[in-house]
């Protein structure tokens, strides 16, 4: 039913190759960040801002993505009947019917690996808004097409990914504008002094 399911383009070098490199890179954002904050480096204050926002996207995306689908009741579509698996299909806010395991696969994971590097954007902000909104669409399209390759091999349907990509702007949105309102907070306390 899925041509893709094994192939080396979609199991391989997506699902292992490339998770594997976004992974190692958001460890060593983590890394430099931690080690900002036991050592502080010559960072300006906006640098030490944009990597701290990469650093909790990359730890706050995937981790919020993985728990998500861990109260989600949807299969996959490998799993379900129409396409030679055993699950029946359950629209989105539907009860499981008596008998039936939630399927545990939305939003979808492997593309929360690539979709919080959509937080790099903010490496142009507040001087290149242009190259920020190239780059965030650019990482993006990556996102979602770490996750079409998953689709390709029955692994999520595309509302799986659209949520993942959803979600992903929403937690950095927030953690940007969260960590941007702690100097002015800290300014606002030491001109009060």
């Amino acid at each position: 039913m899925f041509p893709l399911r094994d192939a080396w383009i979609t199991t391989t070098l997506n699902h292992v190759i490339l998770k594997r490199a976004f992974t190692v890179l958001a460890l060593l954002i983590l890394f430099a960040v931690s080690w900002d904050c036991c050592s502080p480096r010559t960072w300006s204050w906006l640098r030490r801002f944009q990597l701290r926002v990469i650093a909790l996207s990359a730890l706050m995306v995937p981790t919020t993505i993985s728990l998500l689908k861990q109260v989600s009741a949807s299969h996959c579509p490998w799993d379900l009947q129409r396409y030679g698996g055993s699950e029946p299909y359950i629209k989105l806010f539907e009860l499981l019917p008596a008998g039936v395991g939630p399927g545990h696969c939305m939003p979808a994971g492997h593309a929360s690996s690539a979709l919080w590097m959509v937080s790099l954007s903010v490496l142009f902000i507040p001087h290149r808004l242009l190259h920020a909104t190239i780059v965030l669409v650019l990482l993006l399209s990556l996102g979602i097409g770490v996750g079409w390759m998953q689709q390709l091999r029955g692994a999520h349907f595309l509302t799986h990914t659209l949520w993942s990509a959803w979600i992903a702007l929403l937690i950095v949105f927030l953690i940007t504008t969260c960590l941007d309102r702690w100097p002015r907070r800290e300014l606002a306390t030491y001109r009060q002094r």
